[in-house]
């Protein structure tokens, strides 16, 4: 009697860093990027109303809005299947981002393709003095690709994408977010508002940035000053001395890796809450990783952070990844969320939570509510057998990635994950050198069109020092997004080292805060309290300025 036959499951995919494969590509091996490249231009040719299409997988994210509050005034309307601020953000887009990559290889001579990520810390350790010109990956800015058929370059794929429909935002009446057939995705520091208020202005701001080179430039010298944005303070010329590092994108994307829970890590909403009402007893600072995946948004999407490239701001650059709606129409946005997801990937393993999340249920946490979330019971704690509609998953079903048949390649986080003690890889804490946690709160989304910023800064006599930055991704019109409007109050939280007191200088620290939106800086003042660590709510030391 023959032996039975026993299937042994094929190895799982493993995706990659962008980086290393367009190395890769340059040192021969280019099938890999090429076939990516040919994947890519096959779902962007596909009608919309195919399931594995490019336009129809990007909006599952946001526009175009979809049932019944789409076209009537009915506020109770969702506004995208995209969960952020709550616990869900990290497993939803886990499956989105799954959905793209089998998008990819559905397409014929592609089946092995995998999505690669875009290993965004790359130029962490060291840092380069000034921004390289690669920082985003040169195969995500260029115009054209070769395929290498004998046909010559063609237009790349990954670079824009071109609206194969037109898409309408109905939930302002003036319909100024619009985007017609044909729009192309832009970038910093280019706008893409083309609707009726807008478009003059939009013609008239992209006039000054026709240089591709330049713009390209400019592009990768923001990011990367986003992701370096640390402040170094030298009171005395003969001994600088530089402020911990709090606000970098680099840093926080690190630091979320010590989140000590899931609810804290999964996103902003979740991290406040923790820091600022639960009971903290050991006297540290966390990130979630929702809060640098916001400050990406927003450094490709159009803010300026003056760093070493150019100290000018750049008003009135408004690309699709800085607004919610129409950020997964750029391509850039998969490669982004691959990287974000590899990250997830990294906090589990080094929190052995990669078979269960391990979330709290707390009542009080404003990451669990699910009022305004697509095929979601209104009024229900979100958990991880909500389902992550519209894909066929919850978020038990995606927590290990093996049983979704990938892996992840080396990144330049992955050493963090088992640094010993006192390794150049040593992930950064605030234990003992916390003094407390200024918290600006009073500011709500409603009052701002858009995405933003909220610096702290502190103030003694004449000297300000940046502490904080914490990006805001919103949406242009938040009237017709019940979800949105469930998280209109905002807490932003910002960790005071004890090293700031210690500096030489007369006076008390006083805290100040301002808001910049793509238009205007300074536009509200949050009310500001500080909060000594593992104290809830109790203010001391602390005068309110402004």
């Amino acid at each position: 009697m023959a032996e039975p036959q026993v299937r042994i499951p094929p190895p799982p995919r493993v995706r990659i860093s962008l980086q290393q494969m367009q190395d890769e590509y340059d040192e021969g091996n280019r099938e890999p990027l090429r076939n990516l490249i040919k994947a890519w231009i096959e779902i962007q040719k596909r009608p919309p109303s195919h399931p594995y299409s490019f336009f129809r997988i990007a909006g599952y994210h946001g526009e175009p809005f979809r049932g019944t509050g789409a076209t009537t005034s009915n506020q109770n309307w969702w506004g995208g299947f995209c969960h952020h601020g709550n616990v869900l953000f990290p497993t939803w887009h886990r499956a989105y981002v799954l959905t793209i990559e089998n998008a990819l290889r559905s397409v014929e001579g592609c089946e092995n393709v995998t999505l690669p990520f875009w290993d965004e810390c790359i130029y962490d350790n060291p840092r380069p003095p000034t921004p390289p010109s690669n920082v985003i990956p040169t195969v995500l800015t260029s115009k054209t690709f070769d395929l290498d058929d004998g046909n010559g370059p063609v237009p790349n794929p990954l670079y824009s994408y071109s609206f194969a429909k037109a898409i309408k935002d109905l939930a302002n009446d003036d319909a100024d977010y619009s985007k017609p057939a044909g729009y192309e995705t832009v970038r910093y520091p280019l706008s893409g508002l083309v609707g009726t208020k807008d478009v003059v202005n939009t013609m008239d701001h992209n006039r000054n940035y026709t240089n591709e080179a330049e713009n390209i430039a400019t592009l990768n010298g923001n990011v990367y000053n986003w992701l370096t944005g640390s402040i170094k303070i030298t009171p005395d010329p003969d001994e600088p001395t530089r402020y911990p590092d709090t606000f970098s994108v680099f840093e926080r994307f690190k630091r979320c890796l010590v989140a000590p829970n899931y609810n804290i890590f999964s996103n902003t909403s979740s991290q406040a809450y923790w820091i600022d009402q639960a009971e903290q007893t050991d006297k540290n600072y966390y990130e979630s990783l929702e809060s640098p995946h916001n400050a990406i948004h927003l450094a490709v999407g159009g803010f300026y952070v003056p760093g070493l490239y150019n100290a000018d701001e750049i008003l009135g650059a408004n690309g699709d990844m800085g607004e919610n709606d129409t950020a997964a129409f750029d391509p850039i946005f998969f490669f982004h969320h691959c990287w974000i997801d590899n990250v997830f990937w990294l906090w589990q393993q080094k929190n052995d939570k990669t078979e269960n999340l391990g979330l709290i249920s707390d009542y009080n946490d404003p990451g669990l509510n699910s009022t305004g979330i697509a095929g979601s019971p209104q009024g229900e704690m979100l958990n991880l057998d909500t389902k992550l509609y519209p894909f066929e998953y919850t978020s038990k079903q995606v927590t290990n990635i093996a049983d979704l048949e990938y892996s992840y390649g080396p990144s330049s986080l992955s050493p963090y994950v088992a640094a010993p003690e006192g390794d150049r890889y040593r992930l950064p804490s605030l234990r003992g050198q916390l003094h407390g946690v200024v918290k600006a709160s009073g500011l709500t989304r409603d009052t701002i069109s858009g995405s933003f910023v909220v610096e702290i800064h502190a103030v003694r006599g004449g000297e300000e020092i940046l502490i904080h930055r914490e990006a805001v991704l919103s949406r242009w019109g938040i009237q017709g997004c019940l979800n949105c409007q469930n998280h209109l109050e905002l807490n932003i939280l910002a960790p005071v080292h004890q090293r700031l007191l210690d500096l030489p200088g007369e006076g008390e620290w006083t805290y100040k805060s301002t808001v910049k939106d793509r238009k205007y800086s300074g536009i509200a003042k949050p009310r500001l309290s500080l909060l000594p660590p593992g104290v809830a709510n109790a203010h001391t030391n602390f005068v309110k300025y402004g």
